[in-house]
């Protein structure tokens, strides 16, 4: 889930509503929403996919391009990343990713990904399956964009420093080393 402005030479008056955010969305705020096979669900029984896909701020795409999504990824204020909770990797790619282009990153609050998130450092967390968590953090960075600049840097600094491909190869180098 990616909230963006669109270009300031096309606003949209139009206003969305959907499960974990039940308010008239700001005239510069889109959501793009891309999923996989089969990983959309919804617990509220009264909003479909299909409801959804008629939102006007409200964009969906299903397994896009590597190219839209970088693209999509640079033009997003924030990065949402709502995950099952799993005590395996899970997300940690589209999250790392995110905060390799300096975007905040708002993400369940689950043991797979704490090793990446630093809360309101790095990223943000909200309590997993509490749409209504979600909602008042998405609110805050929308009231508050200042916030989502130093936590985009922040998260950039932390990519740069501990989650690049050399230090994480050293890491698992030093690992295989001591259990040798």
């Amino acid at each position: 889930l990616m909230i963006r402005r669109p270009p300031r030479s096309t606003p949209s008056n139009s206003s969305a509503a959907s499960d974990v955010y039940k308010r008239q969305l700001p005239n510069h705020v889109k959501v793009y929403i891309a999923y996989g096979k089969d990983t959309v669900t919804f617990k509220n029984p009264t909003l479909s996919l299909r409801d959804v896909m008629q939102l006007q701020h409200v964009k969906l795409f299903y397994e896009l391009s590597r190219r839209l999504y970088i693209k999509l990824l640079e033009n997003a204020m924030f990065v949402v990343v709502p995950l099952k909770r799993t005590y395996y990797a899970t997300g940690h790619t589209a999250i790392l990713e995110a905060m390799a282009m300096g975007k905040t990153v708002i993400t369940s609050h689950i043991p797979s990904v704490l090793d990446y998130v630093e809360d309101w450092r790095t990223g943000i967390f909200f309590e997993h399956s509490n749409p209504q968590d979600l909602k008042q953090k998405i609110e805050h960075l929308l009231n508050m964009p200042e916030i989502l600049v130093k936590i985009g840097l922040n998260a950039r600094k932390a990519v740069e420093q501990q989650f690049n491909l050399k230090i994480m190869l050293k890491s698992i180098i030093d690992i295989i080393r001591r259990m040798s």
